[in-house]
């Protein structure tokens, strides 16, 4: 019998969660995500110089991408998650709106996770 199957399920990524745990993360995270309503005020506003619509499609497709391959991204989507975080950085802590902060938090958290860094509170 391998020991091989074991030893992966044990491997921990850079940011310490398990493989398996934060594919679970994301992957809960996201149809927490897909069931929330895009603020209804965000649809049209650029906040902190980020064009909101544009920023929550960025990041969505490079979730989808990621968890459609197990936990894997291209060089350009690495890139493009990581403009993602930067801005949700800077947008989520000046929103004042509670709906808009929980929407923006959680595509934050996705961000963060598949980029393998915190977010910045």
């Amino acid at each position: 019998m391998s020991m091989l199957p074991a030893a992966l399920a044990l491997r921990r990524d850079h940011d310490g969660l398990m493989t398996d745990e934060r594919h679970h993360v994301v992957a809960r995270l996201w149809e927490e995500h897909l069931q929330a309503p895009f603020p209804a005020r965000l649809r049209r506003a650029e906040v902190a110089g980020a064009e909101m619509i544009m920023l929550d499609a960025d990041t969505a497709g490079c979730v989808k991408s990621w968890l459609d391959n197990h936990g894997r991204l291209d060089g350009r989507r690495r890139e493009v998650i990581a403009s993602c975080l930067d801005e949700l950085n800077r947008v989520v802590p000046i929103l004042a709106d509670q709906d808009e902060v929980a929407y923006c938090e959680r595509l934050r958290e996705l961000a963060a996770l598949i980029c393998g860094r915190p977010a910045t509170k």
